[in-house]
């Protein structure tokens, strides 16, 4: 009984804190530029900016399909608390971060996309080790706090970045380290994996696809706001009209593969 609500608070956490890191890095945006001497007017730095913003969604979106599986196989309650350690590590590499300019924001994004690696885990599992761990009467209850706890994550990451970021842009992501620290031992000595492990081997090809469809896609889309050769958008940079069709045909081919399969 009460290890259900030993794994609503944790997972609740953890979506606390990865929503919450979200909006934090919207808002502190000017300190981090100003503190990395990084001009963010320039139009180059258009691309920096999008993918400072994007890229831990983009991780999270292109890999959430290959998570879950991975996690259905090995273990929820153990690639959640995986997914603890590497959010925590990229807090701390991208406060540790001291390069300027182009150079600094370039390792920033870097750890950003580790840390969406270790956001993805946690975004697929929490639900996941709720469903394990809650009869179904409870199962709508406990998604619903879990999902309320993200939402205030959200708002209180607006507040909480402003307030961070005045002080110093560092701080956004060193307040995520304690809280991961802590979350990591404690999904450790807490979360085990009760629910049924599947057992069918991972299709690594379909999976393959699709995160190269939705990575082409979305990376096509966001050099569409770039602009490029004179024009203020970039329709017509080389990225944009490759990018495209080929994650179009990935797609397909995915949808192909998923159809033989099934």
């Amino acid at each position: 009984m009460q290890s259900k609500w030993l794994a609503l608070t944790n997972t609740s956490i953890a979506i606390f804190m990865a929503f919450a890191n979200y909006n934090m890095i919207i808002i502190a945006l000017p300190a981090i530029f100003s503190g990395l001497n990084f001009n963010p007017e320039n139009p180059s730095a258009l691309a920096y900016l999008i993918w400072l913003i994007l890229g831990y969604m983009v991780i999270t979106s292109t890999l959430v399909v290959t998570f879950g599986r991975i996690s259905d196989t090995f273990g929820r309650a153990k690639l959640y608390t995986l997914g603890f350690v590497i959010f925590t590590v990229a807090s701390a590499l991208l406060a540790s971060v001291t390069a300027t300019g182009n150079q600094g924001i370039l390792e920033l994004i870097v750890f950003r996309l580790l840390q969406g690696v270790g956001g993805g885990f946690l975004m697929v599992n929490s639900s996941a080790v709720l469903t394990d761990y809650f009869p179904r009467n409870e199962l709508g209850k406990a998604l619903g706090l879990n999902q309320i706890a993200g939402l205030i994550g959200g708002i209180v990451g607006l507040i909480l970045g402003g307030v961070l970021s005045a002080i110093d842009w560092r701080f956004i992501f060193l307040v995520n380290v304690p809280v991961g620290i802590v979350g990591s031992i404690w999904s450790y000595l807490t979360l085990k994996d009760v629910g049924t492990k599947n057992t069918q081997k991972i299709h690594v090809l379909d999976n393959a696809l699709f995160g190269g469809f939705l990575t082409l896609l979305l990376i096509s889309a966001t050099y569409m706001l770039v602009p490029y050769d004179g024009s203020q958008f970039g329709f017509t940079n080389p990225i944009v009209i490759i990018g495209l069709p080929v994650s179009l045909v990935l797609l397909g081919l995915f949808l192909y593969e998923e159809r033989k399969n099934t």
